[in-house]
């Protein structure tokens, strides 16, 4: 295998995501570029509402949202309550009905199922009972 063929391996996975945002970047150059937007942006967010996509490290998300009059931007996270039990952080857009969410994740190893659904939630094991506990 080549070492080019070796690299575009790498990157395909990730055409759509470089090219909707090369067309942003570009459309302050020429306005044709808005065409490039709709088509990379058309297989980014295909099936996507309120299901995380991720590529490698890099996840993405739109979600319906509570209708906003003006733009907002922030920081945002996700955690996935299903395997592969996900967790990032990214910044999120929002704007009218929905927003749009990007940022690194990676995943999270547990024993079992059970330990990975608490983990989720951010609850624990403990080495004491509960009567033990009742009785403190």
């Amino acid at each position: 295998m080549t070492p080019l063929f070796s690299h575009f391996k790498k990157i395909a996975p990730y055409w759509s995501l470089i090219g909707f945002i090369a067309s942003i970047v570009f459309l302050v150059i020429t306005p044709y570029c808005i065409l490039g937007i709709a088509l990379f942006g058309y297989f980014l967010f295909k099936d996507t509402a309120n299901s995380v996509q991720a590529v490698g490290p890099v996840y993405w998300i739109t979600r319906d949202y509570e209708k906003v009059q003006r733009l907002r931007i922030g920081s945002g996270f996700m955690r996935e309550v299903d395997a592969p039990w996900r967790s990032g952080k990214g910044i999120q857009i929002s704007l009218h009905k929905k927003s749009f969410q990007i940022g690194l994740c990676k995943k999270t190893e547990y024993k079992d199922e059970q330990e990975a659904e608490l983990g989720v939630l951010g609850a624990r094991f403990m080495d004491t009972r509960p009567t033990d506990i009742g009785n403190w």
